[in-house]
Formats: structure tokens, sequence, C-alpha cells
């Protein structure tokens, strides 16, 4: 088994509901941050842990068991993973950079309050927290926001020029720019399977979020999220990713 898809759209773009969608298709199982949170992935965080330090991993070995991938940390290493499965097709999924701006904020809200590392994989919870570094390291460009330009511009500016940057490297022919509210016709064609019987999914919306934290990283069982929650998220108005 070996890598097919590489996504390369940030978190917030959909990345769930395509992670679904490919393993309905016959691409799975497929990597995804909530993926590797579970404890039987524990042994692949000290390689996450040398690639956002900038150190060679042998790739294969990193997704051993994977035919897809989708999400951080993944999405922040696309040039490195489209080099190393050079066979692999790239999957960029976009989005209003408003909404995901919000959809952002609303997961740091939800996801910050009930995060307990002290309950997580030590390594896991190290590699998480130097991320940031890998980021702007495969960039080549600071995150620190620029003089006279507030915060949520920045952010918004970024994710157009990933989105850029990614069209630019990536062969047409091998790369998808996809929003997962056009379903399912232009990802089957570009994966060249036929299109499923039944809705494409819409996952990950923020209140499944807030559950996916309880159950995943507060380390308890999934819950319903507390009336806080509830009102950080605008009592679930965002229901696209």
């Amino acid at each position: 088994m070996t890598l097919k898809v590489i996504g390369a759209g940030f978190p917030r773009t959909g990345t769930t509901s395509l992670k679904s969608a490919l393993e309905m298709l016959g691409f799975g199982p497929c990597c995804h941050m909530w993926e590797l949170m579970k404890p039987e992935h524990a042994w692949r965080w000290p390689m996450w842990s040398r690639a956002v330090d900038g150190k060679p991993v042998h790739w294969p070995t990193v997704y051993r068991g994977f035919q897809a991938t989708v999400d951080s940390p993944g999405c922040f290493f696309w040039r490195k993973l489209a080099r190393a499965f050079p066979e692999a097709k790239v999957i960029l999924t976009v989005r209003d950079p408003y909404a995901w701006l919000m959809s952002t904020q609303r997961g740091a809200a939800v996801a910050g309050p009930q995060t307990d590392r002290s309950r997580m994989d030590p390594v896991m919870s190290a590699t998480i927290g130097r991320i940031d570094g890998a980021i702007a390291r495969e960039w080549g460009s600071s995150l620190d926001t620029p003089p006279g330009m507030s915060r949520d511009q920045f952010l918004r500016e970024q994710l157009l020029r990933h989105a850029e940057i990614v069209q630019s490297e990536i062969a047409p022919e091998r790369l998808l720019v996809f929003e997962v509210s056009q379903g399912w016709e232009p990802l089957c064609r570009f994966l060249g399977v036929d299109e499923p019987d039944v809705a494409f999914p819409h996952d990950n919306d923020i209140l499944d979020f807030a559950r996916r934290v309880s159950e995943v990283v507060a380390g308890g069982p999934a819950a319903a999220p507390s009336p806080r929650v509830l009102q950080l998220t605008g009592a679930g108005a965002d229901r696209s990713r």
C-alpha cells in the first residue's frame, strides 16, 4: 500500500469531509490529524517530530498503511510528499477566506478550553507545539504579522497565497482544486472512479468538532458541547466543514 492522494489544503477547508469521501471511494485509510491523535498511531509521532524539525524522514514509513492524507500535519509538507510519492494525485481544498478564518477561530475557541495536554502523547503534544516553525520553514517566510496589517488580514492572505503556490508548482493534470460544496462529480472524475449513489459527506461542523475535541484531545468520552461552547460557536452555525 502506498500513498495515492495527497491533500494540500489547510485544515478547516473541508478536509474531514474529504477524508470521508476518499474512504468511501476506496482510497482509505486516509490520514488526518484526528486519525493521528488515536493511541494506535503514537509510533508515528517520533517521525513527525523529525519532519517538523526539518530532519529527513522516510515518508513511506511515516504513511505506512495509508492510501491518502489530508489536513495537518501532512498538508504543510505537500512539496516533500509530492516528491516522495510521484504517482500520487494532489487535491487542494479551498474555501472563502472569510468563512475559513471564522471557522478556524471558532475551532480554536472550542479546542483551547478543553485541551488537556497532560493526557496527550508527550511526543505528539511537543511536535504539535512546534509545527508553526515547520510551516514557516516550508513556506520560506515568517508567520509574524507584517507592520500595518491586521492578523486576520494576514491569515486570509496566507490562505490565498498557499493556494497560488500549490497551483504554480503542481502540474495541472496532477492537481484538483476542490471545494467540498462541489460534491462528487469533480472529485470522482479526477480520481477516475464512479460516483457513489449517496450524498457527499459533510463532516466536522463546529459541533462535531467540539465532540471530537472532547473525545480525542480532552481525554474523555465524546459528549454534547457545553452551553459555553455553544455560545462560542454560534450554536453550530458553521455547518460546512
